[in-house]
């Protein structure tokens, strides 16, 4: 096993939050921006694309090999595959704006839109016609956002989209009717924060928890 940390300068960040392959490489978000792994030194290094101190939660690429970045206090940034910077979407934007600059976690769907999560409620962005449409909890309805505390995303097999959140449970997302049906301790799980989602290889839907994970049983799922 090789250790990589800025202990050993393999890494310049210890704090990592996410990881992709993206034209053929490997590439690291952490809580100093985002590197990218070299194999002439066996090590991470810093691409300098983004601000200063940029810590990054997430990252995603696209249909057309856009590369999405999310981040702790900048929302969102979209690059092209020569990381020239496209679009930034923050609380700041002229145009397109979201409530707030903190995105846990993002994902591309088959569609090609952007799903982004915040403390604020789920946003989904459509890169073609250049909007920006929000998902945010009602009061008075049961097929709507569990709740603004979202945290994690999966796009599955069946490329449903799925959100985990804080305190709401996991909910999942019906394109057609544009609502959702969402899974609590009621239903079983464990507890309605949900830390991460995954998809096994034979379709089943797992979530984790802070201390525990969880199968979603196919009765409810399939």
């Amino acid at each position: 096993m090789i250790k990589y940390s800025s202990d050993n300068q393999k890494m310049h960040n210890d704090q990592i939050m996410d990881m992709i392959e993206y034209n053929n490489m490997l590439l690291a978000a952490s809580g100093d921006g985002i590197s990218k792994y070299d194999e002439v030194t066996d090590s991470f290094v810093k691409l300098g694309i983004l601000p200063k101190d940029t810590i990054v939660y997430a990252l995603s690429s696209d249909d057309k090999n856009n590369l999405w970045v999310g981040t702790y206090y900048n929302g969102l940034y979209q690059f092209d595959e020569n990381f020239e910077l496209v679009k930034a979407i923050n609380s700041s934007s002229s145009d397109i704006k979201v409530e707030d600059n903190l995105v846990y976690d993002l994902v591309a769907d088959g569609l090609g839109r952007i799903w982004i999560v915040t403390n604020s409620g789920l946003y989904r962005y459509d890169k073609e016609v250049d909007q920006l449409k929000e998902f945010i909890k009602e009061s008075d309805s049961h097929e709507g956002l569990a709740s603004n505390n979202t945290r994690s995303l999966l796009l599955d097999s069946k490329n449903r989209i799925w959100i985990g959140t804080t305190g709401g449970g996991l909910s999942l997302y019906d394109e057609t009717s544009e609502t959702f049906t969402t899974f609590t301790e009621n239903e079983g799980l464990l507890d309605n924060t949900i830390i991460g989602i995954a998809e096994s290889d034979d379709g089943a839907i797992w979530s984790s928890h802070e201390m525990e994970f969880q199968l979603l049983m196919a009765l409810h799922l399939m």
